[in-house]
């Protein structure tokens, strides 16, 4: 039975690549309600706190455009680690829905509102996150650097070990093509205390960033799990999920149903690829999964 968890854990690392789920968008244009509540909405009279609340229902449902408009009205007086957060946030996210030659601006003002978040809180961790991954991900001629990525996830080592090892295993990933599954699943392992038994939530999941266990499921499917504690994590993922997340529900379940193929384990496997296509019947990852499965169904019965 190992040596075939191994075949399928291989054939799933070929035909499904990094597996990076896409930012999750939503179709505000079409939400009648929150067009209606903005249809007459004028800044200039607001106070402070009510403009926040304007704000939080852009971000919410994702309204990016918006978000940079409101967040960018405040003075610069007015203006803190958290609006400059947001800013970076928002034009990298608005970054993903435009075409790519118009994209570019918002990429360049994504960079600057969070470095100038980071200058105002240096230890915050979501925006140490959020410069590993941009200066991985950016191709060179737009700022990506390998050095200057790894310099953000050495300034995590001192305040979370897990996301320092996470962010290594990101840049690893990225700059060299691999990922040890070993490495994989002592972090996961890591989150669990000594005693713990693998049956509940892992109890350091709770005070991380909202992404960190997504990134981490992520990195399971794609690079195997050997002897890891995977299903109190799994389970963790899907019942913190909120849609105020960057990244949809479907994607937590086809990481799961991954990870149960990766391991053998078919049953386990096509139930969490069943929940993935009811929160998306169109994903292509699901399909090719589906076909994947069918596959090793159909060539090693015998071993179902």
């Amino acid at each position: 039975m190992k040596w075939i968890s191994l075949f399928l854990m291989m054939l799933c690392q070929l035909s499904m690549a990094q597996l990076k789920a896409p930012f999750w968008t939503y179709d505000h244009q079409n939400d009648q309600a929150y067009q209606r509540r903005w249809s007459n909405f004028t800044p200039e009279k607001l106070d402070p706190d009510a403009l926040q609340e304007w704000i939080e229902d852009a971000r919410v449902h994702k309204d990016w455009e918006q978000v940079i408009d409101l967040v960018e009205f405040k003075a610069s007086k007015d203006m803190g680690f958290q609006d400059y957060f947001l800013l970076g946030a928002a034009h990298g996210f608005r970054s993903r829905e435009v075409a790519r030659m118009m994209s570019l601006p918002y990429v360049r003002s994504m960079k600057i509102n969070f470095q100038k978040a980071h200058e105002l809180n240096p230890t915050d961790i979501s925006t140490l996150v959020a410069l590993y991954k941009i200066y991985s991900d950016l191709p060179s001629f737009l700022g990506g650097s390998q050095a200057e990525a790894l310099s953000y996830v050495e300034a995590l080592k001192s305040l979370d070990s897990a996301e320092y090892q996470l962010g290594v295993l990101y840049v690893q990933e990225v700059f060299s093509s691999k990922v040890s599954s070993q490495a994989v699943a002592q972090l996961i392992n890591s989150l669990y205390p000594a005693s713990e038994d693998c049956d509940s939530f892992p109890v350091s999941a709770p005070r991380k960033r909202r992404n960190f266990t997504v990134d981490l499921l992520r990195l399971a499917a794609v690079y195997g799990t050997d002897g890891a504690c995977t299903e109190p994590l799994i389970r963790y993922g899907i019942a913190s999920h909120t849609p105020q997340d960057s990244y949809a529900l479907a994607w937590i379940y086809l990481y799961a149903s991954k990870i149960y193929l990766g391991k053998g384990a078919i049953d386990q496997a096509e139930k969490y690829l069943v929940r993935t296509l009811q929160e998306d019947d169109n994903l292509e990852a699901a399909k090719d999964l589906q076909k994947e499965i069918n596959t090793i169904k159909t060539e090693y019965p015998w071993n179902i």
